[in-house]
């Protein structure tokens, strides 16, 4: 929220921060109820093993963690569709085959709501880059 620049877009960030916060206790909630926490540690550690999957974490790290508020934002787009949504693939799976139906109702659920947060967060950084890239006397 640091990179806000009115009160309005300041507040539209901190809805978004709150929406993540239930999205974790949804996970958390889905992981607790289908898997031991061996399970879960487990796949925590194949994340960390995972050649490929650290590939695509450093090449979004790479911008995220750099200094301009327009990469790290775009880069936080990429980091959801390279890591995150994979995820779901199990569970949707299964919903497709008639289990685990209300856990993937709140999937989807969060994958509309991340949709959203993702373009609105794009379209207010991306208006930012034209207007602060604009030419004086340029229309934005």
């Amino acid at each position: 929220m640091s990179d806000a620049l009115t009160p309005h877009e300041e507040a539209v960030m901190s809805n978004i921060s709150f929406m993540e916060a239930v999205h974790a206790r949804s996970y958390s909630s889905i992981f607790s109820t289908l898997c031991q926490t061996k399970d879960v540690d487990a796949a925590y550690d194949w994340s960390e093993e995972c050649e490929s999957l650290q590939r695509k974490a450093n090449l979004v790290l790479e911008y995220y963690q750099a200094d301009d508020p327009l990469k790290k934002k775009i880069a936080s787009v990429f980091l959801e569709s390279f890591l995150f949504y994979s995820g779901f693939w199990l569970p949707m799976y299964w919903s497709s085959r008639g289990k685990l139906t209300n856990t993937a109702d709140l999937i989807r659920l969060i994958i509309r709501d991340e949709a959203v947060t993702r373009i609105i967060t794009l379209a207010i950084n991306i208006r930012k880059g034209w207007r602060s890239s604009a030419k004086p006397g340029a229309r934005s």
